[in-house]
């Protein structure tokens, strides 16, 4: 058997299984519209081993913090955008792609902006 000076020849494994990242989108409006001057949050429910990195693209460009300003937040390890104030030039393709050692996935939104002739369409007709 071993001894107490045999201690140092033990040695402990750590095995890691890496899981490619999963996007679950069963409960996310692809499609979100917001009124202009109001918020929106996009949603992007990342998983996976090691928790990926998340980034944001605009129109297939990476957000920039600087592009971004101040009405534009990640939020949630990057499993959220924040847009505020709206503007019409906000609307856009936005993606959400998460990155890990396993793999990668990647959602797409395709945010609508509402102005205000656009939020209260209905019609009137007389009887």
């Amino acid at each position: 058997m071993y001894g107490l000076d045999d201690v140092n020849y033990c040695k402990f494994f750590c095995c890691c299984i890496a899981v490619p990242p999963h996007i679950d989108s069963s409960d996310l409006d692809l499609n979100p519209k917001v009124i202009r001057g109001k918020s929106v949050t996009l949603n992007c429910p990342v998983q996976g081993t090691p928790f990926p990195n998340i980034t944001w693209l605009k129109n297939d460009r990476v957000l920039s913090e600087n592009e971004a300003g101040r009405r534009l937040r990640v939020r949630l390890s990057g499993r959220q955008l924040e847009l505020s104030l709206a503007q019409q030039s906000d609307a856009a393709k936005y993606t959400c792609v998460a990155v890990n050692i396993a793999g990668k996935a990647a959602q797409h939104f395709h945010l609508q902006v509402l102005g205000d002739d656009q939020c209260f369409q209905f019609s009137i007709t007389e009887s």
